[in-house]
């Protein structure tokens, strides 16, 4: 938990990081993150930097949409 809060808090307002999440491959993560923000180790804000797909092609399309926003 303190690897991920830690590069979270480090990674805020610099990167996006995409996960190819093929078949629900990370969906444990997502789901374990998820938790730590619905328990307050990590911020929403850090939350977002978080970008998954199931395929490729989605997953680009997502982080350009996110990095046009930022």
């Amino acid at each position: 938990m303190v690897h991920w809060r830690n590069f979270l808090k480090s990674s805020l307002g610099h990167n996006l990081v995409g996960l190819l999440n093929v078949d629900g491959y990370y969906n444990s993560l997502l789901s374990f993150i998820d938790k730590a923000v619905d328990e307050g180790f990590i911020s929403q804000s850090a939350r977002h930097i978080i970008v998954s797909a199931p395929t490729a092609k989605e997953l680009v399309r997502k982080l350009e949409r996110k990095r046009g926003k930022r």
